[in-house]
């Protein structure tokens, strides 16, 4: 047999653990003389031995950690019986000796002898692990598997496939699974066909780990994930009424407020249809939660129910935990949604309750600016600057209010002090250069203003109105024309840029072109009388 003549090169690397009072220094023609010895003597001996016998000593030196000598006794035994059980042993010592060759040779032997011998195929396959060789590895636990399909068999064949081979994995787990009912195996099935991307297989999953456990928050939310990107209308609302059923209060809330949030932000208008419902299914329920109960009015106000949102937030202000930036966002979103008046209200009635707060009188005057009422306007800005003297954007809005009511020592005191603060204030710069423009006032001074505002916006259509509008007010009519034509090109065109470019027409001596841009202003906007005016005077 190959695995005989194999010996005596196996004793040539380790005979010094067969004697340990050997002289590790001795030659190696000593080593071979007294290996032949040793193998005469055994073969002497099998006549009057059983495999047994040989089989026995070999147990016995493998548990005394003589390897050496295991093998001599387990080749013994194999000359009488060449059983899988010995070859299996003999693989073993083998592996102890470092010589996997040679272990793996006895073990392939004894698979021919025994093909169902299963200790013999786990060593050969761990060996095959080990050594880097995963898919002879598998193929082995395949066939372990298949011999003994015992639970522990079966979940080391699953955890062996899950890294390169994970659609066999998700098949075993889900024999596993079938065989015990056990939903760690399901939770492993989930975590295999997200990485697979299987969405109908991890839907499944989920659902039926749910069910086995409608307590479990964490699940819930994922089902939650799910349902949302598959956009399943019904199966979220009966998930929401499972969730009121069956989560604690705490999980309740955490639950709700998560997909309230989903709801508010929702881009894709694929919540619209049930807002409604979900409000109805909350009912009264979290009411001492604001967070939620924010939420809500949001989504109320998502509907453009503006009374029942305003009336809901003032519900939620009445909680001691809400801050003053809490108010403020809600009256602003009202303002964004032309809402002002709603908006204003909101702001005066709260007030009273931050009274240092200069936030609230700015958004009133900003609402009381929105509605025309400038004058009123202004005196709440001045309430805010009271409050806190460097609020800039208060600053700001008193420069272009008292330049709308025509007070322009007041509008120039404020964009000079805003410029102070802020001199790359794209919109000061501009607002003030097109009022030194309007006045003929000071015009290379607002060149230089406006040229701030355009450097920092270039592609800003009433910046580049402004710029061109001052070179014509400088007689630069050439450039004007381009900077104008720029601004109608940048943006929507409004009746003042083309009267503009009429004007600058008119300068050029070019009539025509003129008497078409301020009509096509008047178009634009009809009882604008001083382009009525111009065409009369230039027919």
């Amino acid at each position: 047999m190959k695995i005989l003549y194999s010996l005596i090169f196996i004793l040539l690397i380790s005979c010094t653990s067969v004697d340990n009072t050997r002289n590790a220094s001795g030659s190696q023609d000593e080593i071979i003389r007294k290996f032949k010895q040793m193998a005469r003597s055994a073969k002497n001996s099998r006549e009057n031995k059983s495999a047994q016998y040989y089989y026995i000593n070999a147990l016995t030196s493998q548990q005394q950690g003589n390897w050496s000598s295991s093998v001599i006794d387990l080749h013994s035994a194999l000359a009488i019986d060449s059983s899988a059980v010995f070859l299996y042993s003999l693989s073993q010592s083998y592996q102890k000796l470092s010589l996997f060759g040679l272990a793996i040779e006895a073990l392939n032997a004894s698979i021919n002898k025994d093909p169902n011998f299963v200790p013999s195929l786990q060593t050969i396959a761990r060996i095959y692990s080990q050594s880097g060789k995963d898919y002879l590895s598998i193929q082995m636990l395949k066939r372990i598997s298949s011999i003994q399909p015992s639970i522990s068999n079966l979940t080391v064949l699953a955890q062996s496939q899950e890294l390169d081979y994970p659609l066999d994995a998700v098949s075993s787990y889900k024999i596993l699974f079938e065989k015990t009912g056990d939903v760690s195996y399901l939770h492993k099935l989930k975590q295999l066909n997200r990485r697979l991307g299987d969405q109908k297989s991890l839907l499944d999953n989920i659902e039926t780990i749910y069910s086995y456990n409608k307590s479990d928050k964490q699940n819930a939310l994922t089902l939650l994930d799910l349902y949302v990107e598959n956009k399943d209308s019904s199966k979220i609302y009966s998930l929401l009424s499972q969730v009121k059923s069956h989560l604690p209060p705490g999980d309740q809330e955490i639950f709700f407020g998560t997909i309230g949030y989903r709801i508010l932000y929702d881009s894709t208008s694929f919540f619209h249809d049930w807002e409604s419902d979900y409000l109805n299914l909350v009912g009264n329920d979290f009411a001492d939660n604001w967070k939620i109960q924010l939420q809500n009015a949001y989504i109320i106000a998502k509907q453009e129910k503006w009374q029942l949102a305003d009336a809901k937030f003032r519900e939620v202000f009445s909680s001691p935990e809400i801050s003053a930036e809490i108010v403020i966002q809600s009256g602003i979103m009202f303002f964004r949604v032309g809402q002002t008046e709603i908006a204003r209200d909101i702001f005066s009635d709260y007030k009273n309750k931050y009274p240092n707060d200069a936030r609230f009188p700015y958004f009133i005057a900003l609402s009381l600016f929105d509605e025309g009422k400038t004058s009123d306007a202004i005196l709440h800005f001045h309430q805010t600057l009271a409050l806190d003297s460097l609020f800039i954007d208060a600053v700001v809005q008193l420069g272009i209010s008292y330049d709308m009511v025509a007070l322009h020592d007041s509008s120039d005191f404020y964009y000079e002090m805003a410029l102070n603060h802020q001199p790359d204030n794209a919109l000061v710069s501009n607002n003030y250069a097109y009022s030194l423009a309007l006045r003929g006032k000071n015009l290379e001074k607002a060149l230089i203003l406006s040229r701030v505002a355009v450097t920092q916006q270039a592609d800003n259509p009433a910046y580049l109105d402004t710029y061109g509008w001052i070179l014509y007010k400088m007689g630069k009519y050439e450039d004007a024309l381009v900077y104008i034509k720029k601004s109608l090109a940048s943006g929507e065109v409004s009746a003042e840029v083309l009267e503009h470019l009429g004007d600058i027409y008119r300068e050029l001596n070019m009539i025509g072109k003129a008497r078409e841009a301020w009509q096509n202003a008047l178009a634009s906007e009809p009882e604008r009388r001083t382009i009525l005016k111009r065409l009369q005077e230039n027919k």
